[in-house]
């Protein structure tokens, strides 16, 4: 009921008490299924100076390799591409947080990431 093509992803989880990397997989069986369809719409993709932004924070946490960690979530939300659609913001920062053992480090983190994408 949820999943009525104007309610985010991410509220839609919210609902359920779900992560949206949770929420995926259930969506794409219902997609298999037949009983929902993906709603295509023009959404603007992330400024990449965005990425420099949570490479540069987690490189204080995770060392030089946080540019090929962020680069990687990158390629996975974007789908192969670049390019990651604004309303997945929220995705690649957990998914990059995931990547951060310490706990408070990790809630840190991603505290400070999404005050800088309210700011975009």
């Amino acid at each position: 009921m949820a999943l009525d093509g104007r309610t985010a992803l991410g509220e839609v989880a919210r609902k359920l008490d779900f992560s949206i990397s949770d929420l995926r997989p259930h969506l794409q069986k219902l997609i298999e299924y037949g009983l929902i369809e993906e709603v295509k719409e023009a959404v603007a993709a992330l400024d990449p100076g965005f990425y420099g932004y949570l490479s540069g924070h987690l490189s204080r946490i995770a060392g030089p390799i946080a540019g090929v960690m962020v680069e990687d979530a990158v390629l996975e939300i974007g789908n192969g591409s670049t390019d990651v659609p604004k309303n997945r913001a929220g995705e690649l920062i957990e998914l990059v947080g995931r990547q951060i053992p310490d706990e408070g480090q990790r809630v840190d983190f991603i505290k400070k990431m999404l005050l800088k994408l309210r700011e975009l």
